[in-house]
């Protein structure tokens, strides 16, 4: 599970970083980058309580 949490937050992490090279580029931010974010933060606090929910 761990490999699997570690592999969505580089995935994450690339996402953003390309994200922010593109308005930091352009000075704007699409409402298509900022439902991008947000459907990777809903997976990822989905795999977050799943995680949790393991937990002893």
């Amino acid at each position: 599970m761990h490999s699997y949490y570690a592999l969505h937050m580089t995935r994450f992490g690339s996402n953003m970083n390309q994200i922010a090279k593109r308005v930091n580029s352009t000075s704007n931010i699409y409402s298509e980058d900022i439902e991008e974010i947000k459907e990777m933060m809903r997976e990822l606090w989905q795999l977050q309580k799943s995680i949790l929910s393991k937990l002893p």
